[in-house]
């Protein structure tokens, strides 16, 4: 689909949901539902929720907001081993259900059900971010031809490291595989 493709969708959602709000908090509709805002807000819920968290990640650690980087919850369920059919289906299962929570709770208000859906959309996160596996690093430390010491890490993500020894002449002093 590409960046182009999911940006108009992204688009197209948005204004539907906008106009979504606009009708059905309007008391003269045939069936008017109440927390119209939390209805709609519901729907485009986990992408929200994740565009907001890894922005906010990005720019509490000093980079660009737009700058990528695998933080997005895809990632990580695609790290825990599950394939893309697998992570769409629970993408889309917890979307629904997030609409389901909004309807069925219409009556506690808007703000209630947003400050609820964001609590559980915080510890879904929080339960798969501590969850997952942290990835290997091979942590090489060495000291320079000044005398001062470097290290450099490599990461192992997908991949098996080398079981075997490591040979980078006299100057190597610490190996560790984190």
């Amino acid at each position: 689909m590409g960046d182009s493709g999911s940006l108009m969708i992204g688009l197209v959602n948005s204004i539907l949901v906008i106009k979504f709000i606009n009708v059905a908090s309007d008391a003269s509709v045939v069936v008017p539902i109440q927390s119209a805002a939390a209805v709609g807000i519901s729907i485009l819920i986990v992408p929200l929720f994740d565009t907001l968290r890894v922005f906010a990640i990005r720019i509490f650690n000093g980079r660009s907001p737009f700058t990528p980087d695998r933080n997005h919850i895809h990632h990580m369920l695609l790290s825990k081993g599950l394939g893309h059919a697998a992570v769409t289906l629970i993408c889309v299962s917890a979307n629904i259900t997030f609409v389901a929570l909004a309807y069925a709770g219409r009556s506690l208000g808007s703000t209630y059900l947003l400050l609820l859906m964001c609590a559980i959309g915080f510890a879904a996160i929080g339960l798969l971010y501590y969850s997952s596996q942290r990835r290997k690093q091979l942590v090489v430390t060495r000291r320079s031809m000044k005398g001062e010491l470097t290290g450099s890490k490599i990461d192992f993500q997908g991949c098996y490291p080398y079981a075997g020894s490591i040979h980078s002449g006299s100057q190597l002093r610490f190996i560790q595989l984190i």
